[in-house]
């Protein structure tokens, strides 16, 4: 019974891994990504955790709720999993312990998911959880970011002052108002421990 519980975990995260990996390759051959240019690091890493859950005959496609990355979001915020909303001081406690990286810095963080090792499960829940949001409450800007990003010259680095820059035109200011509105919409989704592994 303990082999087979373990092997069922050890199939679902090379299933993982191989749709996420194989999402990186897909957006890089439709020109989502392009080859040799400078592409955030965050965007990168959230459309392919995107593509990590599970295909059910019920439910299908990238809109699912990644439920592990989603439980590993609340993790990094510091709630437990039935939490709602967030008290002030838990939300600046969340960013000041630097268990989520300041949307500010984030977005133009090439190094985010190699620099702080023991908290890499907190920066791919928080790339999961931005372009999650993103799609879903700005659909059309989202589009029109991944476009103008289509246009990057391979070879030319982008910078973080222009990753904040690009993000900003597309969405809106970077400020304290746009980040708690994403946390806020990240903890009302609801959360299902069983799918998320727990």
């Amino acid at each position: 019974m303990l082999r087979s519980g373990r092997d069922a975990i050890v199939e679902r995260f090379n299933r993982l891994v191989i749709q996420h990996e194989a999402t990186h390759q897909m957006f890089f051959n439709l020109g989502v990504h392009v080859h040799g240019a400078d592409n955030p690091t965050w965007l990168v890493e959230g459309l392919a955790c995107q593509f990590e859950v599970p295909q059910t005959r019920l439910a299908k496609g990238p809109g699912r709720v990644n439920q592990m990355r989603l439980g590993d979001f609340r993790e990094a915020v510091g709630v437990p999993p039935e939490t709602k909303s967030l008290s002030n001081v838990a939300y600046r406690a969340a960013f000041e312990t630097r268990r989520l990286i300041p949307l500010g810095d984030f977005v133009g963080d090439r190094d985010a998911f190699g620099r702080d090792g023991n908290r890499t499960a907190f920066r791919y829940a928080q790339a999961w959880a931005l372009v999650y949001y993103l799609s879903r409450e700005h659909r059309e800007a989202l589009a029109a970011y991944l476009g103008q990003l289509s246009t990057r010259v391979p070879g030319r680095i982008a910078g973080p002052e222009r990753e904040s820059e690009d993000f900003e035109v597309a969405f809106g200011p970077l400020d304290d108002a746009f980040q708690r509105a994403w946390v806020s919409y990240m903890l009302k989704l609801r959360f299902d421990r069983k799918e998320a592994g727990y």
